[in-house]
């Protein structure tokens, strides 16, 4: 019974780690994100910091993944900044990848 009760707990453990890997990624995805579109949008560096701030906040309070990505693209609008749904997709997409390659070499 013994060995049943800590493979549960190693299996247990290494969700919890790759949940807690999934979470990182996608934090650090989101403020790269937050960043290119702050610049897109013409922020100035404390501006741009309050923005990155405000959307990583709503997205952690959202249970859509895809929180930032969907406010990027009403904020793009709203400034009449044309970029494509698949441009942005792409460019979120970009950045998860760049953001597990950096947790995986430890930055």
């Amino acid at each position: 019974m013994a060995t049943f009760d800590s493979r549960e707990k190693a299996f247990e453990d290494k969700f919890a780690h790759e949940e807690a890997l999934k979470f990182k990624a996608r934090m650090k995805r989101n403020v790269f994100f937050a960043s290119w579109a702050a610049n897109k949008l013409g922020k100035g560096k404390s501006a741009e910091e309050a923005y990155v701030n405000e959307l990583l906040e709503a997205a952690v309070a959202s249970a859509d993944e895809e929180y930032v990505l969907h406010r990027v693209k009403n904020d793009f609008q709203e400034a009449d900044i044309d970029c494509s749904d698949h441009q942005l997709r792409r460019t979120f997409e970009d950045y998860m990848t760049e953001a597990k390659s950096e947790l995986r070499k430890g930055e």
